[in-house]
């Protein structure tokens, strides 16, 4: 029995007493005859079974040597496990647990070494040169324990892992058991290797593939723009769950466009353009659907995946919107077991990237099918393609995530791909999808996606409180417990300049560059001016535009080298071309051939490469894979991910023009005389004075002089607007002089032009709060001015920049319960909520609103806030169901509905409630919501479609049963195709 020498050799160590504790243990089990029943629960000695009868089978050792491998196997097990249990022993001492105490955690790491996850990871430690154990896998151990003594604050998983795979790795390297082991197992892979050519499959494990899910997928993709590794973000940490609109039968972003780009991206088929007349019919009806779009209320993304109707949908945005975490996400929370997870229920959740599966190395003769995919493709995990068929054919409720349809970039093998899914879907159809994109790249598959019945959402940006709850997870995620007085100060300026600065936060509405600018937050002090940030945030993304591999096809690039400032050059150029030879904001996109060229010139001209052309072809192909600055559309066109780098680098390539020879005539007259009439190039126009100023804010005067010397015969004065916001951009804009004194006297002028105030917008109304500084002027337009827009801006302006006076609060609430105007009540209670959600009065203020207010849309919008920000609250949901059946306004009535599947889908109530609404109110467009939300949420139901079938016959409106009907046939149709062959 190897026990004794486990013993020995651990006592030889002078191992601690907690290793002493838990490896005690080790031995009872495997002491005493248990040795069988241990086998049976332990796939660590399955795999070492799995190794004797391996090689037994090919008859490459004597019965003798198979045992002794066999003994060294259990052998080696009792080491590690020695070796885990002593570096833990050291983590809790470094957390500050004194080293007499650490034997209390004995019984809880007993429970760990015994987990079938840590258990899995051990075995393949064990017969692999390569294997390693990771923090994920060890936490997601401890995470299906109950009952244990809590670990100290400080306690790192990820450090624990790196110290024992050290120590595994000397192992390897001194102890003959595992040196025994591993010749082993190099001999069953070889073996196993000629297997495979005759057909010989792959196992179907599925807490393997759990373990691998959670290695592959735990930590952010951001982790090689981050120095600081010792406490990398882990994805379950930081993800914030973000909000989707439907878009069924367009691409809202292709209407930002010119139009001369939209016909090229609206060919047919055949490679033909559209006619005029039908591409003008078609761009009105786009820009119909384009209103509908935006008129509809953004839904939490969890909410659409849980509707019934949504069991193949598409997410779709750009780049860097968050698409891809979604579904790392799910298919981790799944791999973890978290019991709250979205996807807990589901028996196995499959993960497909679209960009692997295009690879075409792995079908050979027989062609490609996804269940062969996971068989034979040379992927992270694989699956018995029989198994696997046999489990799909009897579970219901699996899932399957589907990343980055467009990162297929040849059309027709996109098209074969979801040729393959359909198949799929054929064979399992109660099998649930969702698949991502992004937009452009998903507008050749959309006809096809929408004959396999998948439902298209678009992703939103972040919202503030979305923002807010990403910035403090990641702040206590990345900041150690020892550091919480910088972790609360880099908090605090990171939400402050987010809060601040428009342009900034309109940047961190981008999940990928929130997350840039957390890490540059951590790094350093985040610059306050805009494009100093923009700057810093470039360097970064750079990084992962690699050149350095392309050194073996082109060594001429030794002696050069392709750094951060060639790089930079080469994109000034870009972004000049696209902003100048397209429709200003619309011009964030080049096609392949021009891109290729303003490299190649570069790289010939300016360094003087021999291949330019050849270079500058790999360089930009490159792009195609996933990188954060520059990326492929698809369809031969680039972009850069995100507009702000478009601008950024178009206006250094105008400071590069400028400081080459201080001509300032030439950004006065040729520059800001040609654009500042544009308001898409303010923003450029805007950098320029920015990158100038923080060196030069002289010439920054005189372009602000000289955009106040401009005339404007539209009253609407955008000259003076863009000379305050140039301005803006100096940390200090009184630096200026008389310049600044300037556009404050100009700013006055507008308010004397009570016709230009009525069209006033709320961005410009805060940059005139910015430079007039008058908060007594800011509560005067908040409680007195005649118009509604001048008094909603106001409002914001308070909540956002102004919210720390003490009137702020008592001005919001004597407005939403006194003012005469209905819709000024209206406004001041989107803003209290918005505002000051955590003030028990707010509370209390929307509930008397919602059932006091004489005016309906002032309780539909209380109703709203309540049910949206206090769900929690035992009142909310008696007072929906009050007003649901009591409100005389059909417009309560009907937020109370929707406020109800959205809020209370489960309360067993609510159905009740929707079928009498859907029978009795005397308001068609009540009842028909009512059916809408039944037939969504209620699909698999056995009596939803009698109840709707019943409705079609005896609603007493026509146009409602026609819609009744609709509703029902849409039922049926899906239960039909979800039921059981």
């Amino acid at each position: 029995m190897p026990i004794d020498i486990i013993a020995i050799w651990a006592a030889g160590k002078a191992v601690s007493a907690l290793t002493n504790a838990v490896l005690g243990d080790v031995v009872k089990v495997f002491a005493k005859d248990k040795i069988k029943a241990w086998s049976k629960r332990l796939p660590a000695r399955s795999a070492a079974q799995t190794l004797v009868a391996s090689l037994r089978a090919h008859d490459t050792e004597t019965a003798y040597e198979l045992a002794v491998k066999e003994n060294a196997f259990v052998k080696g097990y009792g080491k590690v496990v020695c070796e885990l249990v002593e570096v833990i022993d050291a983590e809790l001492q470094a957390a500050g647990v004194v080293a007499e105490q650490t034997e209390a955690w004995a019984n809880d790491i007993q429970q760990l070494v015994r987990t079938e996850i840590v258990i899995e990871a051990f075995a393949h430690a064990l017969t692999s040169s390569g294997g390693a154990l990771d923090g994920a896998t060890l936490q997601a151990g401890w995470q299906q324990l109950t009952e244990l003594s809590p670990l100290p604050d400080a306690y790192d998983w990820d450090f624990v892992a790196k110290s024992f795979n050290r120590k595994l790795r000397t192992l390897r390297e001194q102890d003959t058991d595992l040196r025994a082991v591993l010749q082993a197992q190099a001999a069953v892979e070889a073996a196993s290797h000629l297997e495979q050519l005759k057909g010989v499959p792959p196992s179907f494990q599925l807490a393997k593939y759990r373990a691998e899910l959670i290695r592959r997928y735990q930590t952010l993709e951001l982790q090689s723009l981050d120095p600081y590794h010792d406490r990398v973000a882990q994805l379950h940490s930081v993800f914030v769950e973000q909000s989707v609109r439907e878009c069924p039968e367009y691409a809202p972003q292709l209407l930002e466009l010119p139009v001369e780009w939209r016909r090229r991206l609206l060919k047919e088929d055949d490679g033909t353009a559209q006619k005029s007349d039908d591409l003008e019919a078609r761009s009105e009806a786009a820009e119909e659907r384009l209103r509908a779009y935006y008129h509809q209320a953004a839904r939490p993304v969890f909410e659409v995946l849980r509707d019934a109707r949504h069991e193949r949908m598409v997410v779709l945005g750009d780049p860097g919107s968050g698409k891809s975490t979604l579904l790392r996400y799910l298919a981790v929370e799944w791999a973890q077991q978290h019991p709250t997870a979205l996807l807990a229920a589901a028996p196995l959740v499959l993960f497909i990237e679209f960009r692997e599966y295009a690879l075409n190395d792995w079908a050979g003769n027989e062609g490609k099918s996804l269940l062969r995919f996971w068989h034979q493709a040379s992927i992270f995990h694989q699956f018995n393609q029989v198994e696997l068929d046999k489990y799909l054919r009897a579970n219901s409720g699996v899932v399957l995530l589907l990343d980055g349809l467009d990162e297929i970039f040849d059309e027709t093998e996109r098209k074969q791909a979801l040729n393959d899914v359909q198949r799929f879907l054929s064979d399992y159809p109660n099998v649930s999808v969702l698949l991502t994109s992004r937009v452009i790249g998903y507008e050749k598959s959309q006809r096809q996606l929408n004959e396999l019945n998948f439902r298209p959402f678009m992703l939103q940006d972040l919202e503030d409180d979305q923002i807010k709850d990403f910035l403090a997870r990641w702040h206590q995620t990345t900041f150690g417990p020892d550091k919480e007085r910088e972790r609360q100060r880099k908090l605090a300026e990171i939400s402050e300049a987010i809060a601040k600065k428009r342009a900034i936060r309109e940047l961190a509405g981008n999940p990928l560059l929130l997350t840039l600018m957390a890490i540059l937050n951590r790094q350093q002090e985040l610059p306050r001016a805009r494009a100093l940030l923009y700057e810093r945030a470039a360097e970064q993304l750079l990084v992962t535009w690699k050149t350095d591999l392309l050194e073996e096809s082109f060594p001429e690039l030794r002696q050069h080298g392709i750094g951060f400032d060639e790089k930079a050059t080469m994109l000034r150029a870009v972004a000049l071309h696209m902003q100048t030879n397209a429709a200003g904001e619309r011009g964030n996109i080049i096609a392949a051939a021009e891109l290729v060229n303003i490299v190649r010139t570069y790289l010939g001209d300016t360094l003087h490469l021999n291949d330019a052309h050849g270079l500058a072809k790999r360089l930009v192909n490159e792009l195609r894979g996933r990188n954060f600055i520059l990326c492929d559309l698809g369809n031969n066109h680039y972009a850069f991910v995100h507009r702000t780098f478009l601008e950024y680098f178009c206006a250094t390539a105008y400071v590069q023009q400028f400081r080459a020879n201080l001509d300032l005539d030439y950004l006065c007259y040729q520059v800001f005389g040609r654009y500042w009439h544009d308001e898409v190039w303010h923003e450029t126009l805007c950098l320029i004075a920015g990158i100038i100023g923080q060196d030069e804010p002289q010439h920054v005067s005189q372009l602000v002089e000289y955009l106040l010397s401009r005339i404007d015969m539209s009253n609407k004065f955008p000259h003076v607007f863009l000379a305050a916001r140039c301005c803006q951009e100096l940390r200090q804009p009184s630096i200026l002089g008389e310049a600044y004194e300037s556009v404050l006297k100009a700013l006055e002028l507008p308010l004397r032009f009570k016709s230009f105030t009525h069209s006033l917008n709320i961005t410009a109304f805060g940059l005139l709060t910015y430079f007039y500084s008058n908060l007594r002027w800011l509560k005067q337009c908040v409680e007195q001015d005649r118009d509604l827009a001048i008094r909603e801006a106001a409002m914001q302006e308070l909540v956002q920049n102004w919210k720390a006076d003490p009137d702020a609060l008592s001005i919001l609430k004597g407005l939403a319960t006194q003012d005469e105007n209905p819709e000024v009540r209206l406004k001041a209670i989107k803003q209290l909520a918005r505002g000051w959600k955590d003030d028990p009065a707010t509370l209390a203020l929307l509930k008397e609103r919602a059932t006091e207010d004489d005016v309906g849309g002032v309780r539909s919008v209380a109703l709203q806030e309540l049910a949206r920000n206090w769900k929690a609250d035992p009142d909310a949901l008696s007072i929906l169901k009050g007003l649901a059946a009591q409100d005389e306004n059909p417009e309560v009535r009907l937020t109370t509905v929707k406020q109800l599947v959205r809020g209370w889908k489960d309360d067993p109530v609510t159905l009740a409630l929707l079928k009498e609404r859907a029978t009795e109110d005397s308001e068609g467009n009540v009842r028909l919501a009512a059916m809408e939300a039944i037939a969504k949420n209620w699909l698999k139901h056995p009596n939803t479609l009698p109840f709707l079938r019943e409705r079609v016959t005896n609603d007493p409106t026509s146009w409602v049963r026609e819609e009744a009907k609709r509703y029902a046939d849409e039922v049926e149709a899906q239960q039909q195709a979800t039921a059981p062959s």
